[in-house]
């Protein structure tokens, strides 16, 4: 799944002196959740299959933006699989006469044999502190330990100081890559499943508000990025 923006607290941010609110799809927490196109119809432009790697395209385009982001815009995204890797490639373009606030993420799970018996390795220097609405307001020393065990519970945020995390399970091992300037990591596990999200995203929760990873895109500009995952084996 793609997020255009994450979590925002009460759904209320403001962007160039102006203020919007966005509808509240999380009622327990009281946030706007999941971002712009998670309930979007994309359209397939290309489903190409070769000898080596199959590719798909899709298409969406905003041209009935809500209130709450009121600006329209250009998603593509790429998706190729091959025998031994896959990608994920987005390119954004603003269509709109005005600038506009954004982020990313990406939300695939790993499914395993044993979650007691898998492990993630990644470098990270920093944390992210939530409040009572999984609400990002601050950053503490990470101190994890690789490599990282998974714990029975676990819903947190790492800013990562390289752009490799690898997964370990006892059947395979997978090596994500991202390329943002910035490398924010979220790791969620399904309560009695032997499953892992493990979500690059290039800002964390609320960041429409402290603007911690916000990217501006303005009018007529494209942004692009790729996520590529290789499997060991």
């Amino acid at each position: 799944m793609l997020v255009v923006n994450n979590r925002i607290s009460d759904g209320k941010y403001t962007f160039n002196n102006k203020h919007y609110q966005l509808d509240i799809n999380e009622i327990d927490r009281h946030n706007a959740i999941h971002g712009l196109v998670y309930n979007k119809a994309f359209k397939v432009i290309e489903n190409e299959r070769n000898p080596d790697e199959d590719t798909l395209t899709l298409n969406y385009q905003e041209q009935n933006p809500v209130d709450g982001f009121p600006f329209t815009y250009d998603i593509i995204l790429k998706y190729q699989i091959s025998q031994d890797s896959f990608s994920f490639s987005i390119s954004i373009k603003n269509t709109d006469s005005k600038a506009f606030p954004f982020t990313l993420g990406w939300h695939p799970y790993f499914k395993t044999t044993s979650i007691d018996n898998s492990t993630l390795e990644f470098e990270s220097h920093r944390k992210v502190i939530h409040n009572h609405q999984l609400i990002g307001v601050d950053t503490c020393k990470s101190n994890i330990n690789l490599p990282f065990e998974i714990p029975n519970k676990l819903d947190d945020c790492y800013i990562i100081s390289s752009d490799k995390v690898k997964f370990k399970t006892p059947t395979y091992e997978v090596e994500l890559t991202s390329k943002p300037k910035i490398n924010y990591l979220q790791l969620y596990k399904p309560q009695a499943e032997n499953a892992l999200a493990i979500e690059p995203m290039t800002g964390y929760s609320d960041s429409f508000n402290h603007k911690s990873g916000l990217q501006v895109l303005e009018s007529g500009q494209v942004y692009n990025l790729r996520w590529t995952m290789k499997f060991i084996n």
